[in-house]
């Protein structure tokens, strides 16, 4: 087994697409880091952290050369992801299928596509974007101010916004489109075709090669995507090691009573948008040097980990570095940002409810398993649909939230009197102590 320390040796090793995209967290300055690629035999395997919102180990190539690689480094939080072909080669039944579509070559114009003008975006239009993608893919796994897209393009329909597509988590070689969205009154139209066209032809001219990922369910978007040359191949994610779907997830940080600073296991706690793998790497920016990635995070907080005063169970977690962070000289420009996002949380999640939140923690149910095992099974979106569950969660995460007032208090009661701050921090404390 040899490691592979560039993109370049990763596709010189193995010219499959999907390696060659995860590849990019191989490099210098990559927003997440702690990427690392391996050969063994004629197989690849790519540890690429934060991967499209996942903690990945994307592999390729002969079976059993790829069973070792997987065997050595598949860790706690690792989803390996596979074509389908070698998931049933490993035979791993318990494999979540879904759809991974490629081109290569030059987009010729389509007459169709074209009587819209697809164009793109601006950094100051990505608001617009955001709603958008909340009334027309709630659940995408792309957003702007988050890390993933490097910009957006979009179509106006008299004058407003009404369908998106993003460059996103493109690497050396590989363009990777993503975020297609299209608003509902305007289906139908060939919208999602024309942006979807437009943002290919560009990666295509640019990175020689393009993907996407697909629901193997929705027929539709991948007729849309054949239409314009991508071919269709299925990809398995597996459960973490030693582990089946459904099996009881190893023992995860209780969500109640929780927030010490690094005690969660932040790929099995989510916000508002998934698995809130990305959540770490906003709190560590708020007491960074960049003060772009500062904004971000403080944009993170209040649209991922509170969304309109709903507490989420990545919420509790964050909360100790938040408060760290009120205190630190390097986050005053967003300390006011900050201190909204304090006072959204316990909007959320008010003392005076309490006995309520403890009566819905406690269902006669494993729900850190059950959690867990969704998560695994990458369907974490259904933890919100399933009842008693969704309820089981929340509470825990208010409760969790409402055990650390205390500390807020602490923490918000310096700045009360603060001239630019000061009113934001009595906001915070309003009837709350």
């Amino acid at each position: 087994m040899r490691e592979l320390p560039t993109p370049a040796d990763v596709a010189a090793a193995n010219p499959d697409l999907l390696v060659r995209w995860a590849a990019q967290v191989l490099l210098p300055g990559h927003w997440r880091g702690g990427g690392a690629a391996w050969a063994h035999g004629d197989a690849v395997a790519v540890l690429a952290p934060g991967l499209n919102r996942r903690d990945r180990l994307v592999a390729a190539g002969p079976v059993d050369d790829v069973a070792v690689l997987l065997r050595a480094h598949t860790g706690p939080g690792v989803t390996p992801l596979v074509t389908e072909e070698l998931a049933v080669g490993l035979d791993r039944p318990d494999r979540i299928v879904f759809g991974w579509m490629e081109r290569d070559g030059r987009l010729p114009d389509d007459p169709i596509s074209s009587r819209w003008v697809p164009e793109w975006l601006g950094e100051d239009e990505r608001d617009a974007v955001e709603s958008l993608l909340r009334k027309a893919s709630p659940h995408s796994y792309v957003w702007p101010h988050e890390p993933g897209p490097s910009r957006w393009a979009g179509i106006r329909v008299d004058g407003v916004l009404a369908a998106v597509a993003a460059d996103a988590w493109s690497a050396p070689g590989v363009g990777f489109l993503a975020g297609v969205a299209t608003h509902p009154d305007h289906r139908g139209r060939s919208l999602s075709t024309a942006v979807c066209a437009f943002v290919a032809r560009d990666l295509l001219a640019e990175h020689g090669g393009c993907a996407l990922m697909v629901h193997a369910d929705n027929p539709a978007a991948i007729a849309v995507y054949r239409r314009l040359g991508f071919a269709y191949r299925s990809v398995a994610a597996l459960p973490g090691p030693d582990r089946a779907v459904g099996d009881a997830a190893a023992p995860r940080p209780p969500r109640h009573a929780a927030g010490v600073p690094g005690a969660a296991d932040f790929s099995g706690l989510l916000h508002a948008y998934g698995v809130a793998s990305d959540t770490p790497a906003h709190l560590a920016a708020l007491t960074g040097d960049d003060p772009a990635a500062r904004a971000r995070a403080a944009r993170h907080l209040r649209s991922a980990v509170v969304h309109q005063s709903t507490v989420w169970s990545v919420t509790p977690h964050a909360l100790p570095a938040v408060l760290a962070a009120l205190s630190d000289p390097r986050a005053a420009d967003v300390r006011g940002d900050l201190l909204d996002f304090l006072d959204e949380v316990l909007d959320g999640c008010r003392p005076d409810r309490r006995a309520e939140f403890e009566s819905l923690a406690r269902p006669a149910r494993d729900v850190d398993g059950e959690v867990a095992a969704l998560i695994a099974e990458g369907r974490d979106e259904e933890v919100y649909e399933l009842d008693g569950l969704a309820d089981a969660v929340w509470a825990r995460a208010a409760l969790g939230c409402l055990d650390q007032l205390p500390a807020i208090r602490a923490a918000v009661t310096p700045l009360l009197d603060d001239p630019e701050v000061g009113a934001a921090a009595r906001a915070v404390l309003r009837s709350r102590g």
